[in-house]
């Protein structure tokens, strides 16, 4: 239960993976399956963290190494820093980008997994990353609403690592895909307008701004530049 209370608590799953776990991976599998595979969907950082470690069973490389050798390397991106957590284990959800590592990776999926005219991700897995998996779907929850006063958000859907949704913005409707971090980190890509925005921030327990900004600031920008074929 990643978003029942909040990662400044000790009760949250996430940050109990840091708090209360000698290993992470087991604690996260020695949760009780509360739902049918497929009936409910939640977030959960824990599966980042399973993901990692099924990348590392079939590759043999932890997923930093085998990360820096197969994705940053070919976008010219130097290696990011991950975390780690007491027992070697990396955290996936903790590296660190710049936002010009973070555009790079937006272009990249803005151009079905090319980047310098060298094919460095699957299209089919761009393609389902942008793409709402059935079932996950939600309007608002309590500890990530949708901000106030900002109907540009509606439904929001989940595909692979990617959030998806349709901004509606001056009667207009914008489709995105975004990879959306804790106090703010956001890489939004808008493929109708041949566009990425990047967001840093440090809101950590409190409502992130980008939504926000693209609402008011950068979506209007794309709109009066036209669509792209």
């Amino acid at each position: 239960d990643e978003w029942g209370t909040s990662y400044d608590s000790g009760e949250n799953d996430a940050s109990a993976l840091w708090l209360d776990c000698d290993d992470p991976l087991a604690c996260v599998l020695d949760k009780p399956l509360v739902h049918e595979p497929g009936r409910a969907f939640t977030y959960s950082g824990g599966s980042m963290v399973l993901l990692g470690q099924i990348v590392k069973n079939a590759s043999g490389m932890d997923i930093d190494e085998f990360s820096a050798r197969y994705l940053f390397e070919p976008l010219g991106i130097d290696p990011p820093e991950w975390s780690r957590y007491d027992n070697g284990v990396v955290d996936t959800n903790d590296q660190r980008l710049t936002p010009r590592a973070m555009i790079t990776i937006g272009a990249t999926y803005l151009n079905g997994g090319a980047w310098d005219g060298q094919r460095v991700i699957s299209p089919d897995w761009v393609t389902a990353s942008a793409t709402p998996y059935p079932g996950t779907t939600w309007t608002n929850h309590p500890l990530r609403p949708i901000p106030p006063d900002d109907n540009t958000w509606g439904k929001r859907g989940y595909g692979y690592g990617w959030w998806t949704h349709q901004f509606r913005v001056a009667g207009q409707t914008v489709p995105a895909f975004y990879a959306w971090g804790w106090g703010g980190q956001e890489i939004a890509v808008f493929p109708d307008h041949d566009a990425v925005a990047a967001f840093t921030g440090a809101r950590y327990g409190q409502t992130s701004a980008p939504a926000k900004i693209l609402g008011a600031h950068v979506i209007p920008a794309l709109l009066s530049a036209g669509t792209f074929d």
